[in-house]
């Protein structure tokens, strides 16, 4: 159940962010006067795509730098905190 609600608390964080930069786009293109927001199916996949590669990325990263902490390898740490 908690699997469920944080994929969609995801889900909802996305669309958020993207009607967010719409209506940002809008303003300052149109003015105040625009209420309705579209976000097209594609777009919104493409960035739930995107949020969760870059997740994924940095979740092995992460691990990465556990485990060279683990064995000793700082220098290796100190680089890939670099990237």
């Amino acid at each position: 159940m908690a699997y469920k609600k944080d994929n969609n608390e995801l889900l909802f964080f996305i669309l958020r962010q993207l009607v967010s930069e719409q209506r940002t786009f809008n303003r300052n293109r149109f003015g105040d006067g625009i209420e309705v927001v579209e976000i097209s199916e594609d777009e919104f996949v493409e960035k739930v795509r995107d949020r969760i590669n870059a997740l994924i990325k940095y979740i092995v990263i992460v691990s990465v730098m556990y485990w060279l902490c683990l064995v000793g390898n700082i220098g290796l740490v100190y680089c890939l905190l670099n990237v």
